[in-house]
């Protein structure tokens, strides 16, 4: 699930490509791609971004828009003239700093949304403008659309670790009587 949260795709990876990855990561580092995620694994940890390969193109900024599955764009008044795009390896070189090594700092970086005006970047995911020009919200990619009552949980639990905002409580919480399904 968190692949494909990393990844923004709207399905889980198969479970033979996520079992080999699995393995492959008990031998010792190494660097693979899976539901459009890079997977890092290196001696200080394993690291999960998105990869740069077909990336959204630019395009004008629309309220409530899902940009490339991964986050939620919210504009409220301010659209005019507003582009969302892909941050770029050049934006992302000059932004790279933090706990993570730097290059992977940057690649991660650069496939983030980044919010434009002119050519000029006002903004991205992640960024530390305050106020914010926009709110870009992370959502747990397999769900940004549907949620199943059955999934809510571990939805939830990756909305925490990635700083989504909480799901919705189910309209139907007590239709189910705790999960005690009726057999006819």
């Amino acid at each position: 699930m968190l692949l494909a949260t990393v990844g923004g795709v709207s399905f889980l990876a198969d479970e033979a490509r996520s079992r080999a990855l699995f393995e492959r990561l008990r031998i010792g580092p190494l660097c693979a791609t899976l539901s459009r995620t890079v997977v890092d694994a290196r001696r200080t940890g394993i690291f999960l971004y998105r990869e740069a390969r077909n990336l959204p193109a630019a395009a004008p900024a629309v309220d409530g828009m899902l940009w490339d599955g991964r986050r939620r764009i919210t504009l409220s008044d301010r659209s005019g003239g507003l582009v969302i795009a892909p941050l770029g390896p050049a934006a992302a070189k000059r932004v790279a700093e933090g706990g993570a090594p730097a290059n992977l700092r940057r690649m991660a970086l650069a496939a983030e949304p980044a919010l434009w005006r002119g050519g000029e970047c006002l903004d991205f995911a992640g960024g530390d403008a305050l106020p914010p020009p926009i709110p870009i919200a992370p959502v747990v990619a397999p769900f940004a659309r549907f949620l199943p009552s059955f999934d809510l949980k571990p939805a939830a639990a990756v909305a925490t670790l990635i700083g989504a905002p909480p799901l919705p409580p189910s309209p139907f919480l007590s239709h189910d009587r705790g999960g005690a399904w009726a057999k006819a």
